[in-house]
């Protein structure tokens, strides 16, 4: 039987409180060319300021033309997840900006090395199917990132 963490109701009020989000705040979308191909699919776009808002009958339309279940595939075919509804996928999660240094003691900023760290001991970890990288690599110049 699936976890319940949240009844009907509750589910609903944060889905309602998210479209009037979605509807009248809408979304910054930074890639113009996207701006635009969301505008000709019948969002309500800013193009000068990329915002894009999103009402409910754009909303239901690509909602219900979204699969209900697909894969997510790994780099290697073990490591696929098949996701949809009843199905549950746990992963490493986090995006930190800090760290304890296990030499030191003391947080220091995110490095590249604790992305591979982190990697290293999620791969051990039978229970987690997935990695997240789980922080900004502060030691990398901010535009490859």
């Amino acid at each position: 039987m699936p976890m319940q963490l949240l009844t009907k109701a509750k589910i609903n009020k944060i889905d309602a409180a998210g479209r009037q989000i979605l509807k009248r705040v809408g979304i910054k979308v930074l890639n113009p060319a996207l701006c635009r191909r969301l505008q000709r699919s019948g969002a309500e776009v800013d193009l000068e300021n990329l915002r894009v808002r999103l009402p409910d009958a754009w909303l239901e339309t690509h909602l219900q033309a979204a699969p209900t279940a697909f894969t997510l595939y790994g780099r290697e075919t073990d490591h696929d997840l098949q996701l949809g509804t009843g199905r549950t996928h746990f992963g490493n999660g986090g995006r930190v900006f800090q760290m304890l240094d296990m030499q030191s003691g003391r947080m220091r900023p995110t490095i590249l090395r604790d992305i591979a760290d982190t990697a290293a001991v999620v791969a051990q970890m039978p229970h987690i199917q997935f990695f997240i990288i789980p922080c900004q690599a502060h030691d990398l110049p901010a535009e490859t990132y």
